[in-house]
Order: C-alpha cells, then sequence, then structure tokens
C-alpha cells in the first residue's frame, strides 16, 4: 500500500508506474528525473525537450503517465495532449506549468489530460498526483 495525503491509500501490485516528461527546460527535466528517483513506486522512462519527439518516445517507451509543461516553447500542448489521450488511451497525461493562472492546463484538461498542477507543489503533492493520474479509470 501506499500512503497518500489525507490518509488514502493506493497500491501498485508489482507495477512501477512508468513516468515520461516532456519539458523544454533542462532544469526542469532534471529537478524531476531527482524527484522520481526518491520514490519506489516510479520508473523514469525517459523525457524530451520538444513535442514531435515527446510524442515519437511516448510511443516507443509507452510511459503510464506523461508530465507535459503546460508552456512547451513552439508547441500547441492541446493538441499534443488530445494526441497523446487518442493514440495511448491508457497513458495519462498531467500538464505541468509554472503560472498559477494557465489557460492551457484549463484546455489540456478539456482534451484529456487528468489535470493540470504547478511545477513547484511540494514533492509528495507531486508524487500523489501521478499516482492518482496513474489509478484513473477511463
Amino acid at each position: 500500500m501506499i500512503e497518500m495525503g489525507g490518509g488514502v491509500q493506493m497500491s501498485v501490485v508489482n507495477n512501477r508506474i512508468k513516468v515520461f516528461v516532456i519539458d523544454d527546460s533542462e532544469s526542469i527535466r532534471m529537478s524531476l528525473k531527482a524527484f522520481l528517483s526518491a520514490f519506489a513506486d516510479f520508473d523514469w522512462v525517459g523525457e524530451s525537450s520538444e513535442a514531435s519527439d515527446g510524442l515519437f518516445q511516448c510511443e516507443a517507451l509507452q510511459p503510464d503517465v506523461v508530465l507535459l509543461d503546460a508552456a512547451l516553447t513552439h508547441s500547441d500542448v492541446v493538441r499534443l495532449t488530445a494526441l497523446i489521450r487518442q493514440r495511448f488511451p491508457a497513458m495519462q497525461v498531467i500538464g505541468i506549468t509554472n503560472r498559477h493562472e494557465n489557460d492551457s492546463g484549463l484546455r489540456m484538461v478539456e482534451a484529456g489530460a487528468a489535470m493540470c498542477i504547478a511545477k513547484t507543489i511540494p514533492v509528495q503533492q507531486m508524487a500523489d498526483a501521478i499516482r492518482l493520474a496513474y489509478h484513473l479509470v477511463v
């Protein structure tokens, strides 16, 4: 069992949650990689700094959860979210943003993202968000 905030418990049965990150900031990607390595139930499967490569990598690596920068440079993240969800229905997308008010995040959720969260939330809350997205039944 994995303890989530508020006393909620979830189980990951012999599975590590495979996480892929699409973000144009190398420092964000490296921070997320370090964060994920601290949790036994997460498996960092890869990263990309741009949309087309990210979509290609999603197909090749088949992550469970994709952390997608809501402000990815030169990209339509809403369309990318919709493409990922259409091509890989079991794959969950979480929009990640630096801004509190981000219209892209809401539009990403409308396009199929499980949620949009701030990149600055506490580590345990981000872990809980990834676990929650992984356990969503679509």
